[in-house]
């Protein structure tokens, strides 16, 4: 209660943006809510079905588009929860990018540094879903939010061989590995070049680093000391 959770993604106008959204939530307290460039477009609470929604971008530059759960300190109703659908079409345009590659792309949420710290994560509530990954925490965060986006990452993992493909899938929470590979971008018939993020510090649309994985090692807590980075890049 008394928190909040979003997924920003920046685009380029002028434009539209369509969605699907639903929540389950406290009516009038617990809110699902939409922005561009930090104005607020619309908003729903308590029990709302699938909804799709089409809004003008106006700006001829780079603008933010944000989705924000947010809660009251008062109980929680129904699902206590909110749903967006792929807003961008990004996920599409991946998984057949792989798909010509003879690959499906596995999904892995990786944290190094405080990030691997499990004081730190047994205060942070991560959850993936349409290939972006959230997390949320209680006040105070456990370290600064600057700190959870430098040393963590949602990865999209191209598997070089259907062997690794099997080893990435059967991986758990808490996990420590090891990974080799080359950061890439993927092509395929009618769908635009999807490209890795280069950097450790951007978030939204476009953060996520796509990579084409040649080693997985599982590490055992000793052996892990021996290496000093998670993502060799």
């Amino acid at each position: 209660d008394n928190s909040s959770t979003s997924v920003q993604v920046t685009t380029n106008g002028p434009g539209t943006i369509s969605f699907w959204w639903k929540v389950s939530s406290e009516t009038n307290n617990d809110v699902l809510i939409f922005s561009i460039g930090g104005v607020e477009q619309a908003r729903i609470s308590g029990e709302v079905g699938w909804q799709f929604r089409t809004f003008g971008i106006s700006s001829s530059t780079q603008v933010a588009l944000q989705w924000t759960y947010a809660k009251n300190g008062s109980l929680s109703s129904g699902q206590d929860r909110a749903w967006l659908q792929d807003p961008l079409g990004m996920m599409d345009a991946l998984v057949e990018a792989a798909v010509h590659l003879n690959a499906e792309p596995v999904d892995l949420v990786l944290g190094w540094g405080p990030m691997s710290d499990q004081r730190v994560l047994d205060r942070i509530a991560i959850t993936q879903s349409m290939r972006f990954y959230w997390f949320e925490y209680k006040m105070p965060p456990p370290i600064s939010e600057e700190e959870i986006i430098a040393h963590s990452t949602n990865m999209h993992v191209i598997p070089s061989t259907p062997a690794l493909a099997s080893q990435c899938k059967s991986l758990r929470t808490g996990a420590l590995v090891h990974l080799e590979g080359d950061l890439v971008e993927a092509t395929a018939p009618n769908f635009r070049t999807w490209r890795s993020s280069l950097s450790r510090t951007d978030t939204g649309n476009g953060a996520c680093e796509l990579i084409w994985l040649k080693k997985l090692s599982v590490l055992s807590s000793t052996n892990s000391q021996h290496h000093s980075t998670i993502v060799t890049r």
